[in-house]
Order: C-alpha cells, then structure tokens, then sequence
C-alpha cells in the first residue's frame, strides 16, 4: 500500500507546482498562452503566460483538486479538470490546443498525473484524510505516516507512556527533522518523533523525504517530514471526534487477573478532537483551527516476581499506573494581500505533562513534561513568471520540565536501590542489579529550550544556455539554538543510598547499606548549550532535453556549539553537502520515470546529541563525594570526591576538528503510473555513515 501512494515531490513548505508545454495539433510550441490554475484551496487562481519555448509554470499550489485552463487568440479554450495536487508534488501537464474561438472550449478528460517527472528524490505523500480513515493507532496520531513509510521501523518507547520511536535506514531516534508547514516543530531538547503532537484534523498532506534530499532541505540524515495544514476556505466546515478506551476493554495476560500473575499492560483513552475552517473575508483571507485534548492512562507492566519485591520491601505498597495530559491547540490563518503576495501565519501548542514511573519503582515519583508553543510567519510571493521568493521566520520555545511539572512530587529522603547482594569491582563494593528502587529521584530538572529560525529562499526560471534552468538559492538560519538544564538534588545534596540484604533469601531481614552519595552545591546548571546553524544553498534544475532533467546543488552550513557554562566553543565547522541527481523519462507519455541521485548528507545541529550533553554531569562549582562500606560494619572507610569540571579541562575535551557526522548516500529508482490511478516506485538506496561522535 505504501508502494501505490507514493508522490514525489521537492517544495520544502508544501506548496507544489504545475508545469508544462502548450503545443498545438501539428506539436508546435505557442508562446504567449495564458494558463490559469483554479481551486478551492486557492485564495485567487494561479496565472502564468507560456514563454517563447511555449512553457509554462505555475507555482505555489497547496493541496487540493485544481482545474487547468489555456487561452490564446484563434484558439478554443482549453480545459481539464480533476488535476489532484499534493504536499510539494511537481507535475507536469502538457496542454495541446485547437484552432477555434475563445467561445469554444476543449474539455479534456484524463487521470491525474501521480509521479514527479524532473526530481531524482524518492518522496511519500500521505493524505490525512487516510490517516484519519484508516489511523495505525488507536489515537489518530499525526506520525502514523512514518509507520506507513517503506525504510522506516518503530518500536515502543521504554518510559512507560506508550510512545513510539522511529528508525531509518541506519539513523538514531533524534536524526529526523520535522516541520510543521516549512518551521521546525520538535523541541530543541529532543527532536525526536514522540516528542511533540496535535490534533488529528490538523495534517491536510504529509510529505517524507526518504532519499535524494535536495539542497534547500535542512539538516538531517533520518526522514525529513513536512506537514501540510489546512487553510480553510470560503465555506465553513468543521469535525468533532472522540475517542474513548477504558481500562476495562484491555485484555489480560497475566495468567488468572492482576495479582497472582502480575499486571499487564494497558492503556485508558480519553481524547477530543475539534476543528473549524472557513473566511475571514471571502476569496481575501482564511482561517483554520484545531483542539485536542489528550488524557491518557497507562499501565505499567509488573511481573509477579516485580510485584512481590514492591510489597516485601513496601508492605503498603499499591500498584499505580502512567498518565499523560495535554492540551494542542493550533490555528492558522491566510491572507491574499496583493495579486503578488500571500500572507500566512500560525500558532501551535503541544505542552503536556506526564509521569513516567517503572516496574520497581516503590512511589510515584517520575514527573516530566515536554512541548511547548511554535510561531510562524511566511511571505509567499511571486514577482514574474520566471521569479519567485518565500520568507518566513518561526520561533519555538519547546522544552522539558519546568516549575509546574513537580507539584505533585510527593518523594522523600534519598532515592534507595536495593540490591540481592555486593561484589568488589575496583576495590568498591557495586551492586548486583537492583531489585526495587525506593523513596524518590535523585534529582529534577528544569529544561528550557527554544528555536528561532529564519528562511528565505530565492527561485528564477530561465530558458536558456543549452535547456531551461530552474536556479534556486536561499538561506536556512538558525541564530538560535538553546538548551539549558538546570539540577535541583533532593534530600539536601544527600541524593542516593545503595543498600543490600542481609539475608537474599529473606527480604524481611532488613537491608545494610553500602554506598551513599553526596551532591553540592544543592541547585547548579548542568547544560547551557548556545548553538547556532547557518545553511546557504544553490541548486539548480537543467532540463537539457524534454525527457532530462538533472538537478545539481550544494548546501553549506556554519555550525557553532557553545558550551556558556565555561564560555567555551565545544566545535566550529563548516559542513558542505553536495548534492547531485538525474531523472530520465523513458517514455514520452510521462508514465515511466528512471532516476538516480548522490548526495551528502550532514546530521542536525540537534540539543540531545553528545556535544551538547558531554560532561553534563559535573557542572562548575559543584562536587561529588562517594561514601563506601566494603565490610557491611557501618563505618564508611572510603570517600571519593570527584571535584567540579573547569573551563581548562572543558576546553580540551573536544577534538579541534571535530565537525557534524554525515552519510553519503546513493539512490537509483524507478517509477511508473498506471492507469486507474495506481503508481509503483521502486527504489535501492546505499548509505555509508562517517565520522560519527566517539568519546575516547
């Protein structure tokens, strides 16, 4: 199925185009033909004038179903309907026309064109209408597409939330850039997929890039994804949904109910949907807005043997599960401010809280939050037929905990893991698993993060020097790029106590504890990371001949990673990402498509990798002291300090050349459009990873 509703396309902020050449019956270029692109999802129709070569081109076309018309003096009007246009698709129509008059019309009939004709990149479009139809999971979750995706695989994050985490191809959770129409929307703390959410109305198109990215996409070696929102329209329309789970309709597979086998599994849905679309000024300005509201409950899976070691060493214990509650608003609005310029801005809020306690854990004592509020604003404009620009800039403060989220913490004393037994390792005695972990954490966090990101791109058509050129340059900045931790230790810098039992075979018996730890000072930053990222690109398209295109570009970014606790640079890089590809039509119908591309391929600057969490540990100012007792007599005749980190040992830590890992990778695919509105793509893709963070 993946295979059959596979769209290549290449616009970044998931306006597509119609291209093409107007001929007449004899296959004669006409210049000077006025092309008009209709649609509901269009403000005002899209207008272009065919050049000398009889080409046209017409740009920033959102999703939706158009209507294409062609005029020209002692010529019947042309028509064609129907034409289904996705998230960033490039299609080309070609259009021939009939000597007649302008009072006559051509009606043409024929199948949408499915398949992108000059991109070498192997791209997935999927609708939300099928997410919604026919959801992966239970929730209707805007990233059931990547579980949709060919190279893509997932599995259940280990917190006990029921999220999910995705691969590809070789790449880490945190590689995958996404955005929400063009701004990115993960959280500079973790770009991960599980990391932030929304309504289901919300996804119009969602478009993965999944090989061959061009130049003008960001960062990222995993899936680059956009999506697509709706704008509205100048009708009123709007949804509401429920979703309900309750605890009782999760089966059980514990052998004989909660207790005597353990506890499974299990999760409890509350969830609203709301959404609402229409005009603020009819064919002027639009708007669209979206609410969900999340309340989840899951349950955390306890072995029998879990649930008897909770009760030996808490005999009061009671057994709790997980809760997520989030608020996600979102709304947009689009405006028509000139025949040349389009206007459009939105807001969007994922913030949620959550407890994320294990199998051993006595207390509840696991509180976070993640998400936060992303703004943009974008100026889409198209100055001639041959020039065209977007700017847009976006900033978002998604982080992790903050005040709020440990309200509720209700732990106390020393977080306490007890152990069967002791062994010596180093001459110190280390425990042999732990068994239960009591009391409270070790500390809480406040995580603060935020992006701001500008972009600008550039696009000029020309038809000249041997073949229409399609020259696009443009700049991706992020000037910021923060992620700071703040560490509160419990129980006045007396965080941790290891002990172990007296009699294994009897938990009863008691405990002796072997290893205490101290932390001061009691509050000290752990992480102030200034980063920043600056991409430039170029690329252009050559169409050489009417069944060639080859796409050339290189992208360059100025990466900066700046450790502020210690005022130092932890890396200084220039990237350079070349990028090549060619795409061959095999057959004049425009059906069968041959492609190949290289390109290299730097990770994203991203606030989870090891640059910015190296040494996280020892912040300046502070000291660690280890307390040890080897013989079990309750004197504690080892101590350890491990002293603060400094701005000296900080600055020497890092390689001098260190520098953004990158995969090389090679794709060659093929791809062809049946009738019945059916399209296969087939493609082999060899990646080649380098340079990856090693600590040594």
């Amino acid at each position: 199925v993946s295979l059959l509703a596979a769209m290549p396309a290449h616009a970044q902020t998931g306006d597509g185009s119609l291209r093409g050449y107007v001929k007449d019956e004899q296959a004669g270029l006409l210049p000077g033909v006025t092309v008009t692109a209709t649609s509901p999802a269009l403000l005002v129709p899209v207008v272009a004038v065919t050049d000398s070569a009889g080409y046209y081109r017409l740009l920033n076309l959102p999703p939706g179903t158009y209507t294409l018309t062609a005029e020209l003096t002692g010529f019947a009007a042309y028509r064609r309907e129907g034409i289904l246009m996705r998230a960033g698709s490039t299609f080309s129509v070609d259009i021939v026309m009939k000597l007649g008059g302008l009072e006559e019309t051509v009606i043409v009939t024929g199948e949408s064109p499915m398949i992108e004709t000059g991109s070498p990149s192997s791209i997935l479009t999927i609708q939300g209408d099928l997410v919604r139809a026919a959801p992966v999971t239970s929730r209707r979750l805007w990233s059931d597409v990547l579980d949709m995706a060919p190279g893509v695989n997932s599995r259940n994050v280990d917190d006990g939330l029921g999220r999910r985490a995705y691969y590809f191809h070789g790449t880490h959770i945190y590689a995958h850039v996404f955005q929400l129409e063009g701004a990115p929307a993960s959280s500079y703390n973790d770009s991960a997929a599980h990391s932030m959410g929304m309504g289901g109305d919300t996804v119009a198109d969602a478009e993965l890039k999944l090989g061959g990215v061009d130049a003008s996409a960001p960062l990222g070696t995993g899936v680059v994804m956009n999506i697509v929102t709706p704008r509205g329209g100048n009708k009123y329309s709007g949804s509401a949904s429920y979703q309900f789970q309750p605890l009782d309709w999760n089966a059980d597979n514990t052998k004989g109910g909660r207790w005597p086998g353990g506890l499974p599994t299990f999760q409890r849905v509350n969830q609203w949907d709301l959404s609402l679309g229409g005009p603020i000024a009819k064919d002027r300005a639009w708007f669209f807005g979206s609410y969900r509201y999340a309340d989840l409950t899951n349950g955390i899976s306890r072995t029998e043997q879990d649930l008897a070691l909770l009760t030996a060493f808490r005999p009061d214990f009671e057994p709790f599960n997980n809760t997520l509650k989030s608020h996600q608003p979102y709304a947009k609005v689009t405006a028509q401010v000139s025949a040349k310029h389009e206007l459009s801005g939105f807001f969007q809020n994922d913030r949620n809280r959550f407890t994320s306690g294990r199998e051993r854990l006595t207390h509840q004592v696991s509180f976070g939050a993640a998400g936060g509020s992303l703004w943009q604003g974008k100026l889409t404009s198209v100055w001639t037929i041959r020039l065209t620009s977007q700017v847009s800039a976006s900033f978002n403060n998604k982080g992790g905990a903050d005040e709020e989220t440990y309200k509720k913490q209700r732990g106390y004393g020393p977080q306490v893991l007890v152990h069967r037994s002791t062994f010596l390792s180093r001459g110190l005695p280390t425990g042999s698993g732990t068994l239960v972990q009591m009391n409270n954490v070790q500390s809480v966090s406040l995580a603060p993060g935020s992006m701001l990101i500008v972009r600008g791109d550039l696009t000029y058509f020309r038809d000249a020097w041997g073949g229409s050129h399609e020259f696009k340059t443009g700049i991706w900045a992020a000037p910021r790029l923060w992620r700071d931790i703040t560490s509160r230790y419990v129980n006045d810098g007396f965080v941790l106590e290891e002990v172990r039992q007296i009699d294994p075979n009897n938990p009863t018996a008691g405990t002796i504890p072997f290893h205490r730890l101290y932390r001061t000072p009691t509050e000290a930053q752990t992480t102030s990371a200034r980063d920043r990222d600056v991409g430039i690109y170029v690329q252009d398209s050559w169409k050489p001949h009417a069944r060639v295109t080859a796409n050339v570009g290189v992208r360059v970014d100025f990466v900066r990673r700046h450790d502020a606790i210690f005022d130092v640079d932890r890396m200084k890089s220039v990237e350079v990402g070349p990028r090549l590809g060619v795409s061959y039509l095999v057959t004049q119908d425009a059906r069968n498509v041959l492609r190949a591309s290289y390109g290299r391929i730097h990770e994203q600057v991203n606030g989870r990798d090891y640059i910015t969490t190296f040494g996280s540990g020892l912040p300046r100012g502070s000291t660690i002291r280890d307390l040890y007792d080897a013989n079990g007599d309750g004197t504690f005749e080892t101590e350890i300090i491990t002293p603060a980190a400094t701005a000296a040992l900080s600055g020497v830590e890092f390689d001098p050349s260190l520098h953004q890992p990158f995969v090389d990778e090679f794709v060659v695919g093929f791809r062809r459009q049946f009738r019945g509105q059916i399209s296969v793509d087939l493609a082999g893709t060899r990646r080649v990873f380098h340079d990856n963070y090693a600590l040594v």
